[in-house]
């Protein structure tokens, strides 16, 4: 299609960064799917992108010849006048905002993507008053209401008070470079743990991702393991810099390792190195790290919430649940996972045919078709 003919769609990328996680991810790889296709799309696409936080878009899968640069950071209250004058400077057709950024008024059609309402859930009075007045005006007047997962779209269109069918549902993806990078056995994988067999958990210091039931859980799972006479494993917590940011005592951290971040370059092989992932989470949208975990191969235990039986529907027996506001039932997941047992190879390919690169690029050109 002859580029002269094409109108122009702006995507807020300002989010991404070098170390990409969440929403970010997930931008990335709607990025990474527009070059693959991106001549044969209906749109010259473009990237809004804030350079101090990103200085090498190129490296998050977006050229930076089709780069727009933004001073206004992600999030910020500047953005609310500095978006809609970059959109006006720029002469866009239309906006995406693949995140719950929203606006007053824009100068241009626009499509959003709210992954899930965390922040209804769990948030402020400040984040849900920005819910009432912004988020939501902004998403019924859109020409396309996006999100992640049937179990969000659900949820949205309850909040909204509209059928669900309105809201397009554009999943996660497994990222192919995260499948393609480094591997190494279990053993190697000990190696880097100090020789000690550990199980590994991602998560922040945010309410719904529950770490502080994990490290409780973890503690009760230590003095079980010890009273029948085994050495407990150890617990990786990646995401957390210290137990004191959870409010936890030294007793309660015992056994712990805090880890602020893994390299993306070595993350899974430390996935498949554990004894199993743990993901305690009391609230997600979709879930997208017990679905990569799962699918190189490691063992799962995960929390037992909607976004999560979603995300993992097509291997739902091969995998751990446990009821994320009852310790006892962690505690009888982690000890069971210290029994090593890898993945069925099958289930495996299952779950990447599922989430795969391929399908979220099909409901991308599909989106882009249509609105």
């Amino acid at each position: 299609m002859n580029s002269l003919a094409k109108k122009k769609l702006i995507i807020d990328a300002r989010m991404v960064g070098p170390v990409p996680h969440g929403i970010a991810r997930y931008v990335s790889l709607i990025a990474r799917s527009i070059e693959s296709m991106r001549s044969s799309l209906p749109f010259d696409v473009w990237y809004l992108v804030d350079l101090k936080k990103n200085p090498s878009p190129e490296q998050t899968n977006m050229p930076r010849q089709w780069c727009v640069e933004s001073s206004a950071s992600f999030l910020s209250l500047k953005e609310l006048w500095t978006i809609p004058a970059i959109l006006r400077r720029e002469r866009a057709d239309l906006f995406w905002s693949p995140s719950f950024s929203s606006y007053l008024w824009l100068p241009c059609l626009w499509m959003v993507t709210v992954h899930d309402l965390n922040h209804l859930h769990f948030g402020g009075l400040f984040q849900k008053l920005y819910y009432e007045w912004i988020v939501k005006p902004f998403c019924l007047k859109a020409r396309q209401c996006m999100t992640v997962s049937r179990f969000s779209q659900g949820e949205l269109a309850r909040w909204l008070r509209i059928p669900a069918d309105r809201i397009q549902v554009v999943p996660n993806a497994i990222d192919p470079a995260f499948l393609a990078s480094k591997s190494f056995s279990r053993s190697e994988g000990a190696e880097a743990a100090d020789s000690q067999s550990y199980f590994l958990s991602f998560g922040s210091s945010k309410p719904h991702k529950n770490v502080s039931f994990l490290a409780r859980s973890y503690q009760q799972y230590r003095f079980e393991q010890k009273r029948r006479g085994f050495e407990p494993f150890h617990l990786w917590i990646c995401g957390v810099g210290s137990g004191a940011e959870l409010g936890l005592t030294e007793s309660e951290c015992e056994g712990i390792r805090w880890i602020q971040h893994i390299p993306e370059a070595e993350l899974r092989g430390h996935i498949q190195s554990a004894a199993a992932v743990v993901f305690p989470s009391l609230y997600e949208g979709f879930g997208l790290p017990p679905v990569e975990a799962f699918a190189v191969g490691a063992r799962v235990l995960v929390s037992d919430i909607p976004a999560h039986r979603e995300g993992l529907s097509v291997v739902q027996k091969s995998v751990l649940w446990f009821d994320p506001r009852a310790e006892a039932t962690l505690v009888q997941c982690l000890v069971e996972a210290t029994e090593t047992k890898d993945a069925n190879a099958e289930a495996v390919e299952l779950l990447r045919e599922q989430w795969s690169f391929d399908r979220l690029s099909g409901n991308v050109a599909r989106i882009l078709a249509e609105v």
